[in-house]
């Protein structure tokens, strides 16, 4: 039974690491669900409570993949619910080199990482013993075990806890974010059906400290991050016609040095200058190679958004998008 124990802890954090879930993988993510539904259907609550605890699928998702949720219920009836959150998927673990596939293996990675000749820094946290590393640990399964420790106990005090709580582990965090995209449907739905109020989300996710690295911190409050794109679109010709045709990744090109690193797309709040918009992907959109101008280019961006709305950004991507065409 999972509990705040160390030993406990360690135990389950290291099984949930071995569990090779690659965002986007075949069947990587389900097992992960499935390891937190197989260890959660074992406590006494949800044996009591079996319709407490279930997947839910990712709607239109090729792969098939599902959210874990899990929902304790209060004695004392009330419509007042805190939400426990973190993501199953990791991304791949190419740059470990010949160690990828050891990264799932925590304790023997870490050992393996001592005989290697590496960053002083790094060398000085591995021969500690205060550090585990290997895929997926950090961000974000340590995170996960321990609320999911927290949770595993609160099942076991619904007379005297105040509050409904759920858990959800999600999918697909590390792509395109369909899993909290799912969640939200659920918890609307949930929300509705059942009078719930959330009160709270705790989100375990790793966070990333300034200078003062031994100085944990509570992040409180979220702010907005959108995927805008830019789809351009250019006209074929052969390479020996040149003129005769334009190349969209020319355009693509002349938009994306207009925008990327914009302090104008700097969102600003009490203070705190947030990162600018940033290109996360750009290509032409052809299979394979062709000694024609590419037609169809794509660029696919991040922003942060604290208290710009999407009508701001689009309107900017309209104006840089006539920019990058003249």
């Amino acid at each position: 039974m999972l509990t705040t124990n160390y030993d406990s802890l360690y135990k389950f954090l290291i099984e949930f690491c071995k569990i090779k879930s690659i965002v986007g993988s075949d069947n990587g993510e389900n097992q992960a669900a499935g390891f937190l539904y197989d260890k959660f259907k074992q406590l006494e609550y949800f044996k009591q409570n079996p319709s407490n605890i279930w997947f839910d699928s990712l709607e239109d998702d090729l792969l098939n993949r599902k959210n874990f949720c899990a929902f304790i219920e209060a004695k004392n009836k009330t419509n007042k619910t805190i939400v426990f959150i973190g993501h199953i998927d990791v991304v791949n673990t190419d740059v470990c080199g010949e160690m990828s596939d050891l990264a799932f293996n925590p304790v023997e990675y870490t050992e393996k990482l001592k005989t290697l000749n590496l960053d002083e820094d790094i060398s000085k946290d591995l021969l500690s013993e205060d550090w585990l590393f290997g895929r997926g640990v950090s961000d974000m399964k340590s995170g996960l075990t321990v609320l999911s420790a927290i949770f595993s106990e609160l099942s076991m005090n619904t007379d005297t806890i105040e509050c409904n709580y759920m858990l959800l582990g999600l999918a697909d965090e590390e792509n395109n974010g369909f899993g909290i995209h799912q969640a939200i449907k659920m918890m609307d739905k949930m929300k509705r059906e059942k009078s719930l109020e959330f009160i709270c989300c705790i989100d375990s996710e790793p966070t990333i400290t300034g200078e003062e690295k031994d100085i944990p911190r509570v992040y409180l409050g979220t702010i907005g991050c959108a995927t805008p794109f830019a789809f351009f679109i250019g006209k074929e010709s052969h390479v020996g016609e040149y003129f005769e045709g334009i190349n969209s990744s020319l355009i693509a090109s002349y938009f994306n040095v207009s925008v990327e690193g914009d302090y104008n797309t700097s969102d600003t709040w009490k203070g705190v200058n947030y990162s600018p918009l940033t290109c996360l992907k750009i290509q032409e959109l052809r299979d394979g190679y062709s000694v024609t101008l590419p037609e169809r280019t794509v660029a696919c961006y991040n922003i942060l958004m604290v208290q710009r709305k999407a009508s701001d950004i689009l309107m900017y991507f309209a104006e840089k998008s006539e920019i990058a065409l003249q």
